[in-house]
């Protein structure tokens, strides 16, 4: 609203086309603002929005020639805001509406769908939260406790040796088989030029899995989506 566009528009669209009509009109021209464009360049900028240091580091060695970090991000809002129906995609709603479709309630998250409400209660005394080093929880339980990882971007936070510690303890304390998963800004994994060949020899990378599952992410805001399995 601040560049008069009104990016909420988006959520009345009823096709793909009228999504792609609707992001030129008050998505896109966002980003040729100059103030934004100006203030897109400021490393400072991406620290106040929560990005780290290292994270636009990997964000910026997916620039292709020419391009500007101002273009990824006109990407990544564009398969945000016409990638998927925008009448189920509550990652687009968030970021246009900074709401859910608290009308029909489609575009809602599957834990707050009244369908799952039961489940979710019958459920709930199988959760436990903490707060601390994700590598100290893994740890302090018996091999074989958990065969499920999910990091969410937490690797782009990491330097090698932090890295390397945590999928140390899923090599030694993960059950065989296990799946981890996780996104990171830029397209790579960075676990093959962080992890020592030993340890990265112990995980066996999904590639075609992986890219097949980033297609499907909705959120839209990321570089990849990577999957691995501890062998056997």
């Amino acid at each position: 609203h601040l560049v008069g566009l009104h990016p909420e528009e988006l959520l009345t669209a009823r096709s793909i086309e009228e999504q792609e009509r609707l992001f030129a009109k008050n998505i896109s021209p966002f980003f040729d603002s100059m103030v934004i464009r100006t203030l897109g360049r400021l490393p400072v900028t991406m620290f106040g929005l929560g990005i780290p240091p290292q994270q636009l580091y990997e964000l910026k060695q997916d620039l292709a020639g020419g391009d500007s970090l101002i273009d990824a991000y006109r990407s990544r809002a564009h398969k945000l805001a016409c990638g998927f129906p925008i009448n189920e995609n509550y990652f687009a709603w968030q970021a246009f509406a900074c709401k859910y479709d608290t009308e029909k309630r489609a575009a809602i998250p599957e834990y707050l769908k009244a369908e799952n409400f039961d489940s979710l209660k019958a459920n709930s005394h199988r959760i436990r939260t903490g707060v601390g080093s994700v590598t100290d929880e893994i740890r302090d339980y018996p091999a074989g406790t958990f065969d499920r990882f999910v990091f969410l971007d937490a690797q782009d936070w990491m330097d090698a040796a932090t890295m390397s510690r945590l999928w140390q303890q899923i090599a030694e304390k993960g059950a065989a088989g296990s799946r981890i998963i996780f996104r990171t800004a830029a397209a790579a994994s960075p676990l093959p030029r962080n992890l020592p060949p030993e340890l990265l020899n112990r995980f066996e990378y999904h590639a075609d899995r992986s890219i097949e599952l980033f297609h499907q992410d909705r959120a839209s805001i990321y570089g990849g989506f990577h999957l691995y399995s501890l062998k056997s």
